[in-house]
């Protein structure tokens, strides 16, 4: 089973993607290596945005991803 949710809120657009598999450990840094994962974190920083990862209940992976709805100067660089 897959859930996701897509909402904004102060100016930040939040997006979630959570699933009942058998999740990873988020103290381990290889999924982060992962191809999906480091594309999704470098297009989300590219925007000034951040990507988390979570256990979900029972066993599954929760992953957030939350991005300005305007890009700031800083990240614009």
């Amino acid at each position: 089973k897959v859930s996701i949710q897509l909402s904004s809120r102060d100016g930040q657009v939040r997006l979630i993607i959570e699933d009942n598999g058998i999740g990873i450990a988020t103290d381990d840094p290889r999924p982060m290596s992962s191809l999906g994962l480091v594309g999704i974190t470098a297009r989300a920083e590219q925007c000034g945005g951040w990507v988390r990862l979570e256990p979900a209940d029972p066993t599954g992976l929760r992953v957030i991803v939350e991005v300005p709805l305007v890009k700031s100067e800083e990240s614009a660089g």
